[in-house]
């Protein structure tokens, strides 16, 4: 009887440590980490400790953005002898935000180890033997699991960073070129695979490229524009309002990081430009920043304004921007009609790097003259340098354009004091982008 007793009392114990812990889950999912970190803390105290214990205080560690605590105690379940798969997932993710990549990958190649099935763990650890600088690794480990994984679109994707990391543009482009193949809707891909194409400089092969993404997506504005460019036949005035709209919203929350590392130059060129100017700088002037992107000209404005305004046609762009605090107005709109709108406004009106999407530049000039005060208004803007008379679009999909066209266009739109200065516009595949900066003033 005795026996049956303790046996009993046995069952009740495991019976509620069960639900307790089936709380602690049930906390976990609610998004409750705090209660189950002061639960399971003083348990801890208290000498109670078990591989589960200790794994829930992991996730909600990790929940409440302490990857660090969280690593220690799936460390610590792992030691003590809990399920190492559950424990291993976390603490590979947890090592990853830590920026201990090759510790994550360790853990990953444990983990597949066990359970080679899993496709997800496979591209963790292609990704985080990349960002350990292990680029070789981790192309050995994308063979091994597209070999067993062979239509998975997100593998080949992972293969042509890989391949583009190391400079085989030749085969990025093949991986990504498989990307698509298996999926016709991953737009991304496409646009790496052309990007690979234009590296390699297969015009006839990027041409074929865009009219398959034509046939699959008609009317896609990026793959018109970018048609445009290698055609023989039409060249577009300007880029697309809704290009430009879809190229720099997708583009705006790594667009300031990823010009860092072109050595962006626009602004500081025509920021000192400004400076040499018969401007006043003592705030007094009523400014528009035309194509303010992110804001990065608005400090160069900023000590010439009074008011200081900005327009883009990326509502994305703008959010950036506003954030900065330097704009008293910032408009989402295409910048020629925003011109116009506007009558003997402005004292100033800069540009940095927005008409290279701009060919034919006589409609915003005619609008820019009339949205100058008519006495002492200035207009200040970068283009790219080109060598073909007139303009041309790139490959880039940006146009470029020759001075002296420039320079006679704005004296016929009525534009004096006009001053020309080349510059370094920025770095694109080791090579310095040239460029000028235009001033005129509207008297």
């Amino acid at each position: 009887m005795v026996k049956r007793t303790q046996a009993h009392r046995s069952n009740q114990s495991h019976d509620k440590k069960s639900r307790e812990l089936e709380q602690l889950f049930d906390a976990i999912q609610e998004g409750r980490f705090q209660h189950v970190v002061d639960v399971l803390s003083s348990r801890l105290r208290t000498g109670k400790r078990s591989p589960t214990s200790l794994y829930l205080l992991g996730l909600a560690w990790r929940g409440l953005d302490d990857p660090a605590q969280g690593a220690k105690y799936f460390e610590e379940s792992i030691a003590c002898g809990g399920d190492p798969t559950a424990a291993q997932r976390q603490l590979a993710r947890v090592y990853f935000v830590l920026e201990r990549f090759a510790d994550s990958a360790s853990v990953l190649q444990k983990l597949i180890e066990a359970t080679p099935d899993q496709i997800e763990v496979w591209r963790n650890l292609i990704l985080a033997l990349e960002n350990a600088d292990r680029i070789d690794d981790a192309l050995v480990e994308c063979q091994k699991a597209i070999e067993r994984f062979p239509n998975d679109t997100r593998l080949f994707s992972q293969l042509g960073d890989l391949y583009q990391a190391k400079e085989d543009w030749p085969k990025a482009a093949g991986a990504y070129h498989r990307c698509v193949e298996l999926d016709a809707t991953r737009e991304d891909s496409r646009k790496l695979h052309i990007a690979m194409l234009r590296r390699i400089g297969d015009r006839e092969a990027i041409c074929n490229a865009l009219d398959r993404w034509l046939e699959v997506t008609p009317n896609n504005p990026i793959a018109e524009h970018l048609r445009g460019a290698y055609s023989e036949d039409f060249i577009p005035s300007r880029a697309s309002d809704e290009y430009v709209r879809e190229v720099f919203d997708q583009f705006a929350a790594t667009f300031d990081s990823h010009l860092t590392a072109l050595q962006y130059q626009a602004p500081r060129c025509l920021g000192e430009h400004l400076r040499r100017l018969p401007l006043r700088q003592d705030r007094s002037l009523h400014v528009l920043d035309a194509g303010c992107g992110t804001g990065l000209l608005g400090a160069w404005l900023r000590p010439f304004a009074d008011k200081l305004d900005g327009v883009d046609l990326s509502s994305q762009m703008l959010a950036r921007a506003e954030k900065l605090g330097l704009y008293d107005a910032l408009v989402e709109a295409e910048l020629t009609a925003f011109l116009a709108t506007k009558m003997d406004v402005f004292d100033l009106i800069a540009s940095a790097d927005t008409l290279n999407y701009f060919g034919d530049l006589r409609p915003f000039l005619l609008a820019a003259r009339g949205a100058l005060r008519s006495v002492g208004g200035w207009l200040v803007f970068t283009l790219e340098s080109g060598e073909q008379p007139g303009y041309s679009l790139q490959p880039s999909g940006r146009y470029t354009h020759s001075i002296e066209p420039v320079s006679a266009m704005l004296s016929e739109c009525g534009f004096m004091e006009i001053q020309v200065e080349s510059c370094v516009l920025r770095q694109e595949a080791g090579r310095d982008v040239r460029g000028v900066v235009f001033s005129a003033e509207w008297p």
